[in-house]
């Protein structure tokens, strides 16, 4: 099974349902007893500032039998009854203000989207009655998309960053905290190593709204950048 979705994430184009899709998805998948996971990498899944999907549908299931809302998710009832022999989960996500939701391959990594529409953290935090979103309902209360942009960014210019074959990836690591491992036979030329990262830092819109450190004491150097507590309040200028 595929683990990198990062790389592996790819999207089925489907006709869209709307907010009240979404709020009446949830409510069917508490009565289906589903929940969604917060897996270990949710944070670094495509340009998704966040990504959950529930446990695998074991066996086709009616998504809509008896259920007064289900005129709401039409597209999504009519694109998991095409695809219902694929092993499914339900997902939603994150990116660029907009929250979509559908359906997830989990063994070949193929999300179909079904529904959209444009949120704020705000209106994240205020979901708290749905029993399928216990499992992550802490990251609804505390994470704020606005350092998740800068991260993001900071993630795509690392990239840049001793650009070689050799560099071991970037991971997200919590909603402050980013971290890329650099093979140290990389650094060899590299003098004073803290300087040049700081220098580095400097060079972007973002430098002056981090902190940096470095962790050499492993076979390969770590490289931490985390996002100063007072920029989670402050708008965003990249």
């Amino acid at each position: 099974m595929i683990t990198d979705f990062t790389t592996f994430i790819k999207e089925g184009l489907n006709t869209i349902d709307d907010r009240s899709g979404f709020f009446a998805l949830l409510e069917i998948l508490d009565e289906l007893k589903f929940s969604f996971i917060k897996t270990s990498n949710y944070l670094n899944v495509g340009n998704f500032y966040y990504f959950f999907r529930t446990e695998r549908i074991k066996k086709p299931i009616d998504i809509t039998s008896g259920f007064e809302n289900k005129e709401k998710i039409v597209n999504t009832s009519k694109t998991y009854n095409k695809i219902n022999t694929q092993p499914l989960c339900f997902y939603f996500g994150i990116r660029n203000g907009t929250l979509e939701y559908g359906l997830y391959n989990d063994y070949e990594d193929m999300i179909y989207k079904t529904g959209e529409f444009k949120t704020r953290d705000g209106e994240l935090r205020k979901i708290k009655s749905y029993k399928c979103l216990a499992l992550i309902g802490g990251v609804l209360q505390n994470t704020s998309t606005k350092t998740l942009n800068i991260l993001h960014q900071i993630k795509k210019d690392l990239k840049y960053l001793f650009e070689d074959k050799k560099s071991k990836g970037t991971y997200i690591l919590t909603t402050m905290r980013i971290r890329k491992i650099i093979p140290k036979d990389l650094l060899k030329d590299t003098e004073d190593l803290e300087k040049y990262l700081v220098d580095w830092c400097n060079k972007y819109p973002w430098g002056k709204k981090i902190e940096a450190y470095i962790d050499d004491s492993e076979e390969d150097v770590s490289f931490y950048i985390k996002i100063k507590p007072n920029e989670s309040d402050k708008p965003i200028t990249l």
